[in-house]
């Protein structure tokens, strides 16, 4: 920079610059012809003087240039450091406000100790709050044995990584612990927060949870360090620490290519980075880094850490501008050298010209080296004398800087191009220079351009003097720092404008109402961010104008004579208006320009606000208000700025739906509690045990009736310890009775008996029912429990003397008879069945002579036992008499269940009976059946018809059962022996699955075939009808079913891999398959296995399943949709045939059944079913489906009426899988129009199904 200054100072004091001053004139003593010696003088001084001269630069601006470079390197490890502090200072602010919220600690343990899924809901939205408000990568809740219990993440899932040993410290010492930064399994970079939770019980603070908090460094820390401030090829900011005798490099660093983050190198050979680790303080440094190149660094350590900032640049980019200065200077002091060199030797040969001559020469070279140092275009430069302010020379540089030509220049003072804010400085060192106290003065200084902008520089000026030391005159030089300054002041905005919208969060994680956060808001906007002026304004209800609710600012007057409304075509135009209206930000960077600034502009010129953002707050989307933003600067917002405070405007939107939501959690806690008060109040008044279980059946709460009634401790008998009490043998009943209600959710009411600590036994009477969340899931149960000790005792009395047989326990024939005729009364409106059996032990009376009366009592008892064992337990059996028993069924499901169940019977008391003394004895058994309605009708009959069947069965040998008819007899027969069947061929897989295509009428070719289930026993084929609604009674038709599916499933695996076109197989499922409580685990398991795409089957469902009891069907259906496979309605237009289905359920396709296509198209009424049936259907996006086809008449019918699909005989019969893979090898086998239509399988469809059996 001081190259001509240089220059100038080594001019004699005496000589003048003609060029300057205009003393072309100026006389020069006359000079003696030059001497050899001289001239050899001469020649080796023009010699040196190139390298004296470069010499000279190098050692004067050399140092120069490094300090500037030093103190730039300072400033900037001062401020990244400051940076860094900062952030690691608000996330530990952000640890703290999560740790000390003992709201969201009280969920947790709520959620960690009970499971309760409001609990789990609320700490679930917590931390995803904390996610989004913060910007963490994942946030983790660990429970007390350091498992993930909870997580809430961005992107791709990873494999957590929890350092065990920081986790213990944080809960040893309760303090939140940050780790290094590490490398995660995927090779990630990542610094993790853990924040203990903890739990005081008795003084003593036991760990209760962890939540850890992770963050990318690479996103968030390692941005604020890489950047730097100014262009620079070899700059750069590096963040280390040591580690034993190695440096680690932390980030990664600039100038190694195989983008390996963390560099580890020994002490000794990172020489700068060993000098600063030694005390790890800041200082400046210059020596080699980690590539061994030669570089200026200055180092910061980072509070709190072990890590240690470098900023550092190669010491040859420092010197760049010195050597090019040098290689100028060199090279012009070469050419003056020869140049005088060559005048030298023409003094030489022309000793006779005069000394004048030679010397004006001389000094006509000395001026013409001067003007090309002062007109190199590095660096301005400028000429004043030291009595006027006026520049006498100025080069083309300085004319460039400022943007004026040398004559306008020279025509006006510097004092007139300085800024005002600097020109009192600027005098004040020109005084001091003018009175002697200084030589020369440097500073930043800012001058004004031609065209009103400000450019910043770097002023040095010398004062030269006579050899009197009188001042002569000034040289000035002028360096364009407005790039280094503008990098500056935006590093500097974007740091405001970062503590802004930290400053922001923090107020909106602290608030305690939305006016003082808003306030705040405002006020940080101003005070932190620089903003002139900002407010937040809130729409109205009706949404036509925009109120101020929160302000900060010198300039708040402005806001009390506005008025916007937002349909106004004037003052609704403004950018509050226009972003309320739009959702969206607007931006004005000039509001002396913008039109639609007019109602507006002289209140804020007069303000001093040149720019203005509105940014919308966006609430359950839609604009809730508006905040409004106001700078003393034109272009103030640009891109990232904009983009920050949109994020700050998202925030609030955030906070306010927080707030709402939590407005109303408060109040429906409120109301709960009242709740709770109101119930507690009764449970303490109640006469009866009143307990509460979670959805997973664990007891929480029990009133002090209850304790009394079981003689448990409240607090002893939670969670599912009140078992416990219950007696060992009623225990495994109701035990298993509570699993089924909590798996099904439904009531449970029973009676059992309850031990007391003291052995007291009680009977209770525990009548339980389920609770429900509004979405309808279980999310309890409440129960009743009633002491009927009492209440038993009596009846066991009365009963046992009464209405039972004294020795075998049974009901005798009174309380039999009092059942039958109930049972009659209640089976006569609902068409029920009902059958009594009379069981006559054969031969029991030559064992009772024989062996003696106690032995055929022993005996009567083992018999009742085993047959009491082999009945439901809503069965009656009872002892008539002797040998005599009866057995009652109510609600028999077909006639012949009555001779299964007799035969049941009479094998259970086939296998020997033991007596005592070692006696094994064989009795059987002759069993007679009558049935209501089918053979009487009063209880009287139905015992005398049952007695006479009883009697055939003794005179057909014995060992049998008879019903009153012999063709009910022979019925029953044929049905047990069916069932048999059924069950061993289901052993061997003696079935077979036959396939009816589906036809798609407008394409003419096969898109789908229905599963039908074949059976042929003994060589005689078995109908379907016959033998699928015995599956359905005997539970066989479970594993029949699955059998069904597996086997379609690997057939259409079968065909896909032979080559053959895919198409869709229906299966049907049986009312029972459908509730099945693992159905969707079964069919998820067969696709697995068979490998047959999920979108190639159909499951088939009649409306009796979907109208079954119990379960969510709805919530199957969905679940098996999300597999991927159709789902279809079959049978439509019988039954209920409710429409509700179609929209309740996932459906993709329904099938109007045979008996209403049967008689079309002559038969109006089921053509005009069937008509609507398919508009229906197709309004609701489903494909229709025709079964049942035979003639052409209905096939052209249901064409008419828009059917998409059709399977009948018409089409082809269900053959085996051989033959029905030879039809779909014979393309356009069914053609019935063009070609290229598109089936119906083949759009879009919601879904489509299949018949199995």
């Amino acid at each position: 920079m001081r190259v001509t200054k240089m220059g100038a100072f080594l001019m004699p004091p005496s000589q003048n610059w003609p060029y300057i001053s205009g003393d072309n004139t100026a006389s020069f003593p006359p000079a003696r012809p030059p001497r050899p010696l001289y001239f050899a003088l001469l020649f080796l001084g023009l010699a040196c003087l190139p390298l004296l001269f470069g010499s000279l630069l190098v050692r004067l601006h050399g140092p120069q240039l490094q300090a500037a470079a030093i103190d730039d390197l300072r400033a900037i490890a001062d401020l990244k450091a400051a940076q860094i502090e900062r952030w690691l200072a608000e996330r530990r602010a952000d640890a703290e406000v999560v740790a000390h919220d003992a709201d969201l600690i009280d969920r947790i343990a709520q959620m960690l100790t009970s499971d309760a899924p409001l609990a789990r809901q609320r700490v679930g939205d917590h931390l995803a709050w904390l996610q989004h408000a913060y910007g963490y990568n994942a946030i983790l809740l660990l429970d007390a044995t350091g498992q993930v219990v909870m997580q809430r993440r961005r992107g791709r899932d990873e494999q957590e990584m929890i350092d065990p040993d920081l986790l213990a410290l944080a809960w040893r010492t309760g303090t939140i612990q940050r780790s290094d930064i590490y490398h995660d399994p995927v090779g990630e970079q990542r610094l993790d927060w853990v924040i203990p939770l903890l739990s005081r019980h008795e003084g003593v603070s036991r760990p209760l949870a962890a939540i850890v908090l992770h963050t990318p460094p690479a996103d968030f820390l390692f941005p604020l360090i890489q950047t730097w401030p100014t262009p620079s090829s070899s700059a750069e900011t590096v963040l280390m620490r040591r580690d034993g005798e190695d440096v680690i490099y932390l980030n990664e660093l600039r100038h190694r290519h195989d983008r390996d983050a963390r560099l580890h190198l020994p002490l000794k050979q990172a020489e700068l980075a060993s000098a600063a680790l030694r005390d790890n303080r800041p200082r400046t440094l210059a020596g080699r880094d980690y590539r061994g190149v030669e570089v200026l660094a200055a180092f910061h350590s980072i509070q709190g850490t072990p890590w240690l900032l470098e900023a550092k640049i190669d010491r040859a980019e420092v010197l760049v501008p010195l050597d090019d200065l040098t290689s100028w200077a060199v090279g012009v002091a070469m050419a003056a050298a020869l140049g005088l060199a060559i005048a030298a030797v023409m003094l030489w040969r022309q000793q006779q010209r005069a000394a004048d001559w030679a010397h004006r020469a001389q000094l006509s070279e000395r001026d013409h080296l001067l003007t090309l140092f002062y007109d190199l275009p590095l660096i301005g430069m400028a000429i004043a004398p030291v009595d006027s302010k006026r520049w006498l020379h100025v080069n083309d540089r300085l004319c460039q800087m400022l943007g004026y030509t040398a004559e306008e220049l020279t025509a006006l003072t510097w004092d007139e191009l300085t800024h005002p804010d600097d020109l009192g400085k600027n005098l004040e060192l020109f005084q001091q220079a003018l009175r002697g106290e200084i030589d020369s003065y440097s500073m930043d200084k800012r001058y004004l351009r031609k065209n009103g902008s400000t450019v910043y520089t770097e002023l040095h000026v010398q004062l030269v003097r006579n050899s009197d030391h009188s001042p002569k005159f000034f040289v000035a030089t002028v360096q364009d720092i407005t790039s280094r300054k503008q990098a500056e002041a935006r590093l500097e905005a974007l740091n405001r404008l970062y503590a802004t919208l930290s400053a922001t969060n923090k107020a909106l994680v602290h608030h305690r109402d939305l006016k003082s956060v808003f306030d705040e808001i405002c006020r940080v906007a101003v005070d932190v961010g620089g903003f002139g002026l900002a407010w937040i304004g809130r729409v109205d209800e009706e949404g036509k104008s925009i109120e101020a609710i929160a302000r900060a600012g010198e300039r708040e007057d402005y806001l009390q004579s506005i008025h916007i409304v937002l349909d106004d075509p004037i003052f609704g135009q403004g950018p509050t208006g226009r972003a309320a209206r739009r959702g969206l930000f607007v931006l004005c960077n000039d509001i002396a320009t913008e039109p639609r600034m007019d109602p507006w502009r002289e209140q804020l010129q007069r303000h001093g606000l040149a720019s203005t953002a509105a940014f919308p707050i966006v609430v359950d989307e839609k604009t809730w208000g508006v905040l409004s933003l106001y700078s003393q600067q034109t272009c103030f917002f640009d891109d990232e700025e904009v983009n920050l405070l949109d994020e700050m405007a998202e925030d609030i939107g955030l906070a306010i739906e927080l707030e709402q939501l939590e407005q109303k959690r408060l109040a429906a806690e409120s109301e709960l509690r009242a709740r709770e008060a109101l119930f507690h109040t009764l449970a303490r008044m109640a006469p009866v045990g009143i307990t509460r279980y979670n959805a997973n059946g664990m007891r929480i709460y029990g009133n002090e009736r209850w304790s009394q009634i079981t003689g448990m401790e409240r607090t002893r008998a939670l969670g599912d310890q009140w078992l416990a009490c219950i007696h060992t043998t009623d225990r495994p009943r109701v035990r298993e009775a509570w699993q089924e209600i909590v798996a099904q959710g439904e009531g449970f009411i029973g009676e059992y008996r309850v031990r007391r600590p003291d052995g007291t036994i009680v009977w209770v009477y525990d009548q339980t029912a389920a609770e429900r969340d509004n979405a309808g899931a279980i999310s309890g149960f409440v129960g009743t429990l009633t002491d009927i000790s009492a209440l038993k005792e009596g009846q066991a009395q009365l009963n046992r003397l009464t209405y039972h047989d004294t020795l075998t326990g049974l009901p005798n024939r009174d309380l039999f008879q009092s059942r039958l005729e109930h049972a009659v009364l209640q089976a006569q409106p609902q068409g029920d069945t009902v059958a009594v059996l009379l069981i006559d032990l054969d031969h029991f009376k030559q064992i009772n002579d024989g062996l003696g009366h106690p032995a055929g009592d022993l005996l009567l008892k083992q018999v009742a036992e085993r047959m009491r064992r082999r009945l439901h337990p809503e069965d009656t059996l009872a002892r008539l008499g002797g040998d005599e028993f009866a057995v009652l069924i109510e609600h028999l499901d077909h006639v012949e269940e009555g001779g299964r169940i007799a035969q049941g019977l009479i094998e259970v008391i086939d296998p020997p009976f033991v007596l005592e003394g070692g006696h094994e004895v064989f009795v059987t058994a002759s069993v007679g059946i009558s049935l209501f309605p089918n053979h009487g009708s009063t209880a009287h009959t139905l015992m005398q018809f049952a007695d006479t069947a009883m009697y055939q069965a003794k005179n057909h040998g014995r060992h049998s059962f008879r019903y009153y008819t012999d063709a009910l007899t022979q019925t029953a027969m044929r049905r047990l022996s069916l069932e048999n069947k059924l069950r061993r061929a289901l052993e061997k897989e003696a079935f077979e699955v036959y396939y009816q295509p589906q036809i798609d009428l407008k394409s003419g070719r096969i898109v789908g075939a229905e599963a039908l289930l074949r059976w042929t026993c003994e060589g005689s084929p078995i109908p379907p009808s016959r033998f699928i609604p015995i599956a359905e009674e005997t539970g066989l038709i479970n594993p029949l079913g699955e059998w069904v599916l597996r086997n379609v499933c690997r057939q259409g695996q079968i065909w896909r891999s032979e080559g053959l076109e895919p198409i869709l197989l229906a299966v049907n499922l049986s009312p029972r398959q459908f509730t099945q409580s693992d159905l969707f685990e079964r069919v998820e398991a067969i696709l697995a296995e068979s490998g047959l795409p999920p979108h190639w089957l159909e499951i088939e469902l009649t409306e009796s399943a979907l109208m079954s009891e119990g379960g969510n069907p709805a919530h199957l259906l969905d679940r098996l949709k999300s597999l991927g496979l159709h789902l279809s309605l079959d049978d439509f237009g019988t039954g209920y045939s409710s429409l509700s289905y179609l929209r309740r359920f996932p459906l993709d396709s329904i099938k109007i059944d045979r008996s209403l296509v049967r008689d079309i198209p002559h038969h109006a009424d089921d053509l005009e079913i069937v008509s609507a049936i398919i508009g229906l259907a197709h309004n609701l996006g489903l494909t229709v489906v025709g079964e049942g086809i035979e003639t052409r008449e209905q096939l052209e019918t249901l064409r008419g009426k828009g059917c998409d699909r059709c399977q009948g005989y018409l089409f082809s019969k269900a053959v085996p899988a051989q033959e029905f893979a030879a039809l779909l090898r014979e393309p356009a086998r069914y053609g019935l129009t063009s070609a290229s239509a598109t089936p119906a399988a083949d759009r879009p469809q919601r879904s489509p199904h299949s018949r199995s059996p």
